[in-house]
């Protein structure tokens, strides 16, 4: 039989197939989730340390080299204590693009290794979520960790990079 379109056959008398309705709901679905993953990926990592620390700054590639167990100690000497998000988290995923130029899956399976070859100078420490990363750090000096720019409380830690 002839299909009057849409994905709908018909069968015997019936037609059977997806109603024209739900192709417009499934784009608009397709829509929101398309645009909601971009304004993620669209915000800006801040890279937090303790408000009290000497640091102002940091480059994109020291941050890369305190995070690939390069660089172990701020420019004083004082050994900086790192932190991580989960790998889900979607401003890790950013952050590990972007500095590390590696999906996070891959990054833990470098500081893995390092640790079962015994060669891991300065891990960082995986916190469960931003608040807790913002947290962490606020009270905790000689601390290096990133959330999403928006979650920033400028009374708890200073942003000594922004990455777009």
């Amino acid at each position: 039989m002839k299909s009057p379109g849409y994905g709908i056959e018909e069968v015997g008398k019936r037609r059977v197939g997806v109603h024209p309705g739900l192709w417009l709901v499934a784009l608009l679905i397709f829509a929101v989730l398309i645009f909601a993953s971009e304004s993620v990926a669209g915000e800006g990592v801040a890279i937090i340390v303790h408000k009290d620390s000497k640091v102002d700054t940091l480059s994109v590639e020291d941050l890369r080299r305190y995070y690939s167990d390069i660089l172990v100690t701020w420019p004083d000497g004082e050994k900086v204590k790192i932190f991580d998000l989960p790998m889900d988290d979607s401003t890790r995923q950013v952050f590990s693009a972007k500095v590390l130029g590696k999906a996070p899956q891959d990054v833990t399976m470098d500081w893995a290794s390092k640790r079962i070859t015994n060669t891991a100078k300065n891990p960082p420490t995986i916190l469960k979520s931003q608040l807790l990363m913002l947290s962490k750090v606020g009270q905790s000096p000689n601390t290096l960790g990133y959330i999403s720019e928006e979650r920033v409380d400028k009374q708890k830690v200073k942003v000594v990079l922004v990455i777009k």
